[in-house]
């Protein structure tokens, strides 16, 4: 656990440091949302469908900035030999990056947020407790799935586009189950509809944490 936590801390620490990905994560989640909700007429821009389809598409291509970035510096740097030498499993490897991907991604949340309840008109309704829930599973299947195939696509020179399509292809399904969850808690509330669409966000990371613990030895090592 010490070394899991190490890595951890050093990508925050450097990222700290060096701002080298979280800046644009925030200025490209801002863009899109405003964007999206200054654009639509009023009565499109408090529909809690519009704000959830806009939110999670801004969430969505702002993590893949962070998980492109997670094994990417490490070769850019020329660390990812040591790494590979360190006394600690493939799985542990790939979970320290997927939780420093997570944390800028939930950072980057906590600010838009707010400026998306502004933006598009509408107030969420229920606990708030569901609605962090589901931004845990949407962000678990994001990064789980982005820092697997960013693993992958490292060495490639077009990693960025390559690691795009892979990704939202795999991501389509779980983004629209995010989105509709987003939405029905901002219209309705805790309701039976919403806990069974974050259950089935909920399964669906745990067949993807499974496939990533099965295939990280590979994918880190391609």
């Amino acid at each position: 656990m010490r070394a899991f936590w190490a890595i951890v801390a050093k990508d925050l620490l450097t990222e700290l440091r060096l701002r080298q990905v979280l800046p644009t994560m925030l200025v490209l989640a801002l863009v899109l949302t405003t964007v999206f909700g200054l654009a639509a007429q009023d009565e499109v821009r408090r529909s809690p469908q519009t704000a959830a389809s806009a939110l999670w598409l801004a969430f969505v291509f702002a993590g893949l900035l962070a998980v492109e970035r997670a094994f990417a510096s490490e070769r850019e740097s020329r660390t990812m030999p040591a790494l590979m030498a360190a006394p600690l499993s493939r799985q542990t490897l790939l979970a320290a990056k997927c939780v420093s991907s997570g944390a800028m991604l939930l950072a980057v949340q906590a600010v838009m947020l707010p400026i998306a309840l502004g933006v598009f008109d509408f107030a969420v309704r229920g606990p708030v407790l569901p609605l962090a829930g589901v931004l845990l599973a949407g962000d678990a299947a994001l990064v789980v799935l982005g820092t697997l195939t960013g693993a992958m696509v490292a060495p490639s020179r077009v990693r960025g586009p390559l690691l795009s399509v892979l990704v939202l292809a795999l991501l389509v399904p779980m983004m629209i189950f995010a989105a509709q969850t987003t939405a029905e808690l901002a219209a309705a509330g805790w309701t039976p509809r919403a806990a069974s669409l974050l259950a089935a966000m909920a399964a669906a990371d745990v067949v993807f944490a499974a496939a990533a613990y099965l295939l990280c030895p590979w994918a880190v090592e391609s």
